[in-house]
């Protein structure tokens, strides 16, 4: 803001009161209202005509030439003699010491008003100076505050950022050690499908050589038969009895039948094998019996074969063995059942015994519903 100062008092005077008329401008000089108001103070009348004695030009405060003079030259006349008188001359000073006393008044009081203009100007000022160092330093405490926030923020999002880094490559090394782990488990359980696969080719191939196995069997016993007849004729002095050939109706399963007693639980087992081989489903009652062998793979060759039999007599047999107190028996009975009937009630071989219950309770169920109606389905 531009500002100017007064000729006679150097006050600063801002360019709005010049403006606004608050203060004149003469001959290049600025003059100030209050300065402008007490070198404008009216003089005191002129004296009568007659007055022996002239007021001063200079207490008067006028210029010094004469107007009475002046007023005569501008009308051609000669110029009016001073006037006199004691009257006259007595109320001419006591008028000039009122103007005098006047101007001095003024003057005093402007001076008062000036110096109270002077210190409110001042004392506005140094607030407007504290009030901008207070904006100042708050703008600064802001500034600082808000730098020092976002420098923390950073700080900890950086924190963050490296905690997560850390996180994230641990989370990668136990990903890349589990894949690691699951690929050597995949590759043992093909290691482990191959051998199923191999034994189960040596599975087929041993029932294969147990059916020639049982067949000879069966013509070994029958010619061992024919043999001890003879021997009993010729021992009683008969003649040779011929020998006996199976009867064509009786089927060639039953000589297996008497291994199904034996002591040895490798007969037992290739006895069951050998009957299920038969696809004749009158065995069912024989091999059913077996369920209550003693030895674990009787049991289980025994479900097996009940299941691959595919007769519905067998249901109610397999869903007595789901009891059995080895899981890989029962195991055995409910993967034929599944096949025999279709059946796909849940049931796990491994759950605990309560659980079981409710199992072959529901499939008992099932067969109490449906087990009349398949049998005769079967047997028309």
């Amino acid at each position: 803001m531009d500002i100017q100062f007064c000729s006679v008092c150097n006050e600063s005077i801002p360019m709005g009161d010049l403006d606004a008329g608050r203060a004149v401008q003469r001959e290049g000089k600025v003059i100030c209202v209050l300065c402008e108001t007490s070198m404008s103070v009216p003089a005191p009348p002129p004296a009568a005509q007659g007055a022996s004695e002239e007021i001063p030009d200079f207490q008067a405060g006028r210029p010094t030439t004469d107007v009475t003079s002046a007023q005569g030259k501008e009308a051609g006349a000669a110029a009016v003699p001073p006037r006199s008188g004691g009257v006259w001359s007595a109320l001419s000073m006591l008028l000039a010491s009122m103007a005098i006393a006047s101007a001095v008044g003024g003057a005093f009081f402007l001076l008062d008003r000036i110096d109270a203009l002077q210190e409110a100007q001042a004392g506005e000022f140094e607030r407007l100076r504290d009030r901008q160092e207070e904006l100042a330093t708050r703008s600064a405490d802001s500034t600082l505050d808000v730098r020092s926030s976002l420098e923390a923020r950073l700080e900890s999002l950086h924190g963050q950022f490296m905690a997560l880094d850390a996180r994230l490559a641990e989370v990668r090394l136990a990903g890349q050690r589990e894949l690691d782990a699951l690929r050597e488990d995949v590759a043992r359980l093909n290691e482990r499908i191959a051998d199923l696969a191999r034994l189960a080719t040596e599975v087929s191939e041993l029932r294969a050589a147990v059916g020639s196995l049982g067949e000879l069997a069966t013509l070994a016993r029958l010619e061992i038969a024919a043999n001890l007849d003879r021997i009993a004729g010729l021992e009683a002095g008969l003649p040779a009895a011929p020998a006996q050939t199976p009867s064509p109706d009786a089927p060639t399963w039953e000589v297996l039948l008497d291994d199904l007693g034996s002591q040895n639980p490798g007969d037992r087992w290739s006895a069951v094998l050998a009957l299920g081989e038969t696809g004749d489903p009158a065995v069912v009652e024989f091999v059913a019996r077996m369920v209550r062998d003693p030895d674990i793979f009787v049991r289980m060759a025994t479900a097996r074969v009940l299941g691959d039999l595919g007769t519905m007599r067998a249901a109610p047999v397999l869903i007595g063995v789901l009891g059995d107190s080895e899981a890989s028996v029962r195991e055995a009975a409910v993967v034929s059942l599944r096949r025999l009937t279709g059946e796909k009630f849940s049931f796990d071989p491994e759950a605990k015994a309560s659980d079981r219950v409710k199992r072959t309770k529901q499939w008992q169920e099932w067969w109490e519903r449906e087990g009349e109606a398949l049998l005769a389905d079967e047997n028309p």
